[in-house]
């Protein structure tokens, strides 16, 4: 990682996510910067209705938004030099525009439903996004498919947590004959093999008549089931076009019902 951009919208999470971000950054000798997104209120004062003054008057007093972060940095040892940048609304169209969709950036937030799954649409740097305040991943749950993408994910999450164990998990959701089947089995041992990480091979198949192929509602349930049971204090998500496993569509699904933080790699290159 080159960079780790941190993502405020209020002050409510904000030392879960600074102190994330902070240790990140210090661990992996990386810089630090903080952007602060103050979404305005949904049912504000429309504009037409404010007077041209108050159009014109900044909504927040960005002096002392930055003071606070300031403070907050400090206050967990951070030595360091911290960029920091105050915006009014669009947190994931800022997001995006100051990460310049960078691969080496990890960008740090807290769960919101709306604003994290915006960012999962909109920016396509690795994405971490905080539901706990906790010191260290320990157990780390991977659901894969068996590509090269999932070997990127992999290297890049040994690198940001060396001393986490990552379990991969496999369900085989593809209609296939037995010889097929027993292929598939034999490469996701090998990707364990060559790893050096363990890993749960999901075998039943669950068929949907009306779609007539696999039933994806019941492979997800599998998923959150498997990941639940292995204890998971992050969960990876590989998202790109091409794939059933790492559609837009059930990286957001996953996102929300996943009850551990969530690290979503996009378009890894």
């Amino acid at each position: 990682m080159q960079k780790i951009v941190a993502v405020l919208n209020h002050f409510d999470q904000a030392d879960m996510v600074l102190g994330r971000a902070v240790k990140l950054a210090k661990e992996h000798n990386t810089p630090l910067e903080v952007l602060f997104v103050y979404e305005t209120p949904l049912f504000s004062l429309p504009d037409f209705f404010l007077l041209l003054e108050a159009k014109e008057k900044e909504t927040v007093d960005k002096a002392k938004i930055k003071e606070e972060i300031e403070e907050r940095v400090r206050a967990l040892d951070y030595g360091e030099a911290c960029a920091i940048f105050i915006f009014i609304d669009d947190t994931a169209d800022r997001v995006a525009v100051h990460t310049h969709d960078e691969t080496d950036t990890l960008v740090v937030s807290a769960y919101q439903h709306t604003i994290s799954e915006a960012l999962v649409q909109k920016c396509r740097s690795p994405l971490l996004t905080l539901k706990h305040d906790r010191k260290e991943e320990k157990r780390i749950s991977l659901p894969i498919e068996l590509n090269a993408y999932t070997e990127k994910c992999i290297e890049m999450t040994q690198t940001l947590f060396p001393e986490s164990t990552i379990r991969l998990i496999y369900d085989n959701h593809y209609l296939a004959d037995k010889e097929e089947n027993e292929a598939q089995k034999e490469a996701f041992e090998n990707l364990k093999a060559k790893t050096g990480l363990e890993g749960d091979y999901i075998e039943e198949f669950v068929w949907n008549e009306a779609d007539f192929g696999e039933d994806f509602d019941a492979m997800e349930e599998h998923l959150l089931t498997q990941i639940e049971k292995n204890g998971t204090d992050l969960t990876l998500l590989c998202s790109s076009d091409g794939e059933y496993l790492y559609s837009e569509g059930v990286t957001l699904s996953l996102l929300h019902k996943v009850s551990g933080d969530i690290l979503v790699f996009r378009y890894l290159s």
